[in-house]
């Protein structure tokens, strides 16, 4: 029986391995050979002699080890969450250093699976998109981070702001694999808790066109004439989609309403055209973006 102890032990050991490797009815089988080839050489005459208490107390030493390793054995489960291994490439380009900065890891995988071990780490999944090829990277990145880009620049106003992307080396975080310019493109909150759930950015080189849905920002909104006289202004879109060069986003599109007197109206053929920017399409352009009016509640009525 003492003889069959070495083998059987290894057999064990294969197959933690192998169910770590998500492969459980290939390596069932390779631990099972190479069991059954051992044992019979252990049974046999040929096989030497029985294994030493040191080997024994060694072997078991190394399960235990790799049980704690690659098992539920604590509570907790093992995931390959980072990896330093880029599966697209990433083009060389320009990257301000002025931009604000986000430190990422990228993803081995996607899947729920680890995006649901991700969040009980507080990390917030993403991905970087329109790379050549249209391929996708991988990455994942701080809840505190997600939550103060949103905070700074608001839900849909961080959609024209730019970032640069560290991305980082998973066990040496002063090792900088890549820096890439970005700009968040979609953000995803949790309905109960409005926590950043996920982001994805997309690639913005200095040299490319993209388009952009760029926040309207009222000044002098207090001291505009119509609101003088007792009126009100009333906001009827907060985005304007432009196409823009990579080196010429506006973080937003300032309206002045100081002359807006009552009943009167701010199209959006009267807005700014920064330069290296045109609007989007020409069938908008009498579409109403702030009015100032009187009326109230069901009174209401767009122009």
């Amino acid at each position: 029986m003492a003889s069959l102890m070495l083998p059987l032990l290894r057999f064990y050991r294969n197959s933690i391995s192998a169910f770590a490797c998500q492969t459980p009815s290939a390596a069932w089988l390779g631990a099972w050979k190479g069991f059954s080839s051992e044992a019979l050489a252990a049974k046999s005459p040929a096989g030497g002699e029985l294994p030493s208490r040191e080997t024994v107390e060694a072997e078991l030493t190394a399960l235990g080890r790799q049980l704690r390793r690659e098992s539920h054995i604590d509570g907790t489960k093992r995931l390959q969450l980072s990896t330093d291994v880029f599966r697209v490439t990433v083009p060389k380009h320009e990257v301000e250093p002025d931009l604000m900065s986000i430190d990422v890891h990228l993803r081995p995988e996607c899947g729920s699976t680890i995006s649901k071990w991700l969040r009980r780490a507080k990390r917030v999944t993403g991905r970087v998109i329109s790379l050549p090829g249209n391929a996708k990277l991988m990455i994942h990145m701080e809840e505190k981070d997600a939550d103060k880009l949103v905070r700074l620049y608001g839900l849909r106003g961080c959609e024209a702001r730019l970032v640069a992307l560290r991305i980082l080396h998973p066990e040496d975080a002063s090792n900088t694999l890549a820096v890439v310019r970005v700009k968040p493109q979609q953000v995803r909150l949790n309905a109960v808790n409005l926590r950043p759930q996920n982001v994805d950015f997309m690639f913005v080189p200095r040299n490319r066109t993209v388009r952009v849905q760029v926040p309207i920002r009222l000044a002098n909104s207090d001291a505009s004439a119509g609101v003088r006289k007792g009126g009100w202004l009333q906001v009827l879109r907060r985005t304007v989609e432009y196409e823009c060069r990579g080196d010429s986003i506006p973080p937003f599109i300032e309206v002045d309403t100081k002359a807006l007197d009552l009943d009167g109206a701010v199209r959006v053929r009267d807005l700014q055209i920064p330069a290296g920017t045109r609007l989007r399409t020409q069938t908008e352009f009498d579409d109403v973006v702030v009015r100032c009016t009187s009326q109230g509640g069901d009174e209401v009525r767009l122009r």
